[in-house]
């Protein structure tokens, strides 16, 4: 990733020459002071928001070219619980939220299955949102 952004037809760049490389299976927190460009970075890595200038590779895909492909390879997590619903399970959660990307099925089955896996929260698939704990909600 090589790219500078701006928002609507602003001169000055939001982000300007931004390289960044992350390593397949890393986890990269995106940390800094209010207006700093966090979001506009996640827009761009989302697709939301196309670069000024260079590209956004996501393993071997360009998102702009090839979308679907490099997101399918690409995973973020905004900490807001007003992205989650209060009175669905974790499980229930996570599969509303790959159905929204078209994933369905077994493919979304495995995906929450590898995900309640790695984040030890398999014991509290069924578990409502709101009762989890902070850190568990982090997770």
């Amino acid at each position: 990733m090589n790219v500078t952004l701006n928002y609507g037809k602003s001169t000055s760049p939001v982000l300007s020459g931004l390289h960044l490389e992350v390593s397949s299976g890393s986890v990269l927190p995106i940390l800094g002071g209010n207006g700093t460009g966090k979001t506009t970075l996640l827009k761009a890595l989302s697709g939301l928001l196309r670069p000024c200038t260079g590209s956004i590779m996501i393993g071997e895909s360009d998102l702009y070219k090839s979308r679907k492909i490099a997101l399918m390879h690409l995973s973020s997590s905004l900490y807001s619980e007003r992205s989650f619903y209060y009175r669905l399970s974790a499980l229930e959660n996570l599969r509303y939220f790959l159905s929204l990307r078209g994933i369905y099925g077994i493919k979304a089955s495995e995906a929450i299955n590898l995900a309640l896996e790695r984040f030890d929260l398999q014991t509290l698939a069924d578990t409502p949102f709101m009762h989890l704990s902070l850190g568990q909600r982090k997770n």
